[in-house]
């Protein structure tokens, strides 16, 4: 269980890193509070942070805005963990 906490913590972090910038300052505001051993709660958050983000960004209209076009949010990540019996 530890494993899959630790992989869900490190890859929200990641997404934070590769779009806050396009996310802007209210998806990194909303996102800063993520609670260290509470993966699933960071996940909802960083979902609605998500979400809100893109709304505000479809309502400025920026045509130039590099996620102008996306609609919405989906993480997706896969692990394989290989168990050796001997």
């Amino acid at each position: 269980m530890e494993f899959l906490r630790t992989e869900i913590k490190d890859e929200l972090l990641e997404f934070k890193r590769d779009y806050t910038d396009d996310l802007g300052q209210s998806f990194e505001s909303a996102t800063s509070d993520f609670i260290q051993n509470n993966p699933a709660r960071n996940l909802t958050t960083l979902v609605d942070a998500v979400d809100r983000a893109l709304r505000d960004i479809q309502k400025r209209g920026g045509k130039n805005h590099p996620l102008r076009d996306v609609r919405g949010v989906y993480l997706f990540y896969t692990t394989t963990v290989y168990h050796n019996t001997f």
